[in-house]
């Protein structure tokens, strides 16, 4: 019986830990916006991949300067020779000797240094170029995501503030729908009234559920940005409101525009050093390459004869004479890339100085709007409160009552959307302005 008793105590126990551990794992993650973006500097693939890559840049310079550092290599023989040896009369009295042994082995191990050599200058070079595109590409990377964030967690904010709106209104026109009811049970309101009110009532659920369904999208979108499951329940402590109060919208209209700060010139600027690179590799390839070695040679069975010397220095050197205008066709093609990557650079600082003057008055604009909505939601709120007050008193239709409400659910709507676009704008211009 004690033995019974001690079991399911125990079982009751690890039930309690495994219920714990279920509400542990159910527990809500809080986040505001910058905690999200924190969260997707360190679990997103993206960066993680582009991380490699600036790791494995750097490990390319080793191996560039590797090239041009002393090579030692070793090398061991064996043969065995199945068949005949070949002799010659070559003793004292005319016996013959063979010349050779059926098995041998030898050992040979040489030690190389590169003296000159153009393309492996040119090619240090380039390796720590190429470090550098990596790493503004993985700056570049980082910026996208932020930038994806924050325009993810924003559409949370907004899905859920119009849906919590949604809520309210319907929770609004339900009671009117009920009272209403009420009153053409006792003859005292028309039946047409009641089927306008039922039927606003079914739009109003539908665009609720929509919205609740679009919220779901965002949060799972939210999720995979920030490197968690896709249905973990995450709330954010942030509030779209809070967040466009917080502009400084002078502040951000004079952030000044600095090209040479942008990473996309910046990335247009490491490209043309890359073309020239390139065009200098091809140059040097006119060059002599110059390299020396040392050998050594261990015959561990000698043969009567050997001519391999034990060791050995030697010095080689590469000139180039003649390809046939090769060479000189792959220099041209080299400085003709080169040209176009000043173009691309030039192409890149017009169309940043004009992505710049855009996003600034889309901002202009987006705050107008902002300020626009937010005077027409407060009189929105206000004809809807006067109305519903005639309406409980007999002087107002419910037609008149639904097109008060129907307008102050779109000004609250489009108020929420104007500060979403809003925010959006200064995303777009944070990020031409190297603010993001």
């Amino acid at each position: 019986m004690k033995q019974v008793t001690v079991v399911l105590t125990l079982a009751l126990m690890l039930v309690a830990g495994g219920a714990l551990a279920a509400d542990n794992g159910a527990e809500k993650k809080v986040l505001t916006l910058a905690q999200a973006q924190d969260a997707a500097m360190q679990n997103s693939l993206t960066i993680k991949d582009a991380n490699y890559d600036l790791e494995a840049a750097q490990k390319k310079i080793w191996e560039t300067t590797a090239t041009g550092l002393p090579q030692a290599d070793a090398k061991y023989n064996f043969t065995y020779n199945p068949g005949s040896i070949a002799t010659l009369p070559m003793g004292p009295n005319g016996e013959e000797i063979p010349i050779m042994q059926r098995t041998t082995s030898n050992l040979t191990a040489t030690v190389s240094q590169l003296i000159f050599s153009g393309s492996y200058i040119v090619g240090l070079k380039a390796s720590k170029t190429y470090r550098e595109i990596v790493q503004q590409s993985l700056e570049k990377t980082q910026i996208d995501v932020r930038s994806a964030v924050a325009q993810s967690y924003y559409l949370i904010l907004l899905t859920n503030q119009t849906a919590e709106v949604l809520k309210g209104n319907l929770g609004n026109l339900n009671k009117l729908l009920d009272d209403s009811q009420k009153m053409l049970d006792k003859g005292f309101a028309e039946e047409t009234d009641v089927d306008q009110l039922r039927l606003s009532v079914n739009d109003l659920k539908l665009s609720l559920e929509s919205i609740l369904n679009q919220e779901k999208v965002a949060r799972r979108l939210l999720n995979f940005q920030i490197g968690l499951e896709l249905e973990t329940s995450i709330e954010l402590s942030d509030k779209l409101e809070d967040i466009v109060r917080g502009i400084n919208r002078e502040k951000v209209i004079q952030t000044p525009f600095v090209l040479d700060s942008n990473i996309d010139y910046r990335m247009a600027l490491t490209n043309i050093k890359s073309t020239k690179l390139l065009y200098n590799l091809e140059q040097v390839n006119y060059l002599p390459t110059v390299a020396g070695f040392y050998q050594y040679y261990k015959d561990f069975k000698s043969t009567v004869f050997s001519f391999n010397p034990q060791q050995m220095l030697g010095l080689s050197v590469t000139i180039p004479i003649f390809s046939s205008g090769q060479r000189y066709s792959k220099v041209q093609q080299a400085r003709l890339k080169m040209n176009k990557a000043e173009n691309a650079r030039e192409q890149a600082a017009r169309a940043l100085t004009m992505e710049y003057q855009q996003a600034r008055e889309d901002f202009n604009t987006a705050w107008e709007k902002y300020l626009n909505s937010k005077s027409s939601q407060s009189l929105a709120q206000k004809v809807f409160k006067d109305v519903t007050i005639k309406y409980n008193n007999g002087m107002a239709s419910s037609m008149d009552l639904t097109q008060a409400n129907d307008k102050l659910l779109q000004t609250v709507s489009n108020l929420y959307s104007v500060e979403f676009d809003l925010l959006k704008a200064k995303i777009r211009l944070d990020k031409v302005t190297s603010n993001l």
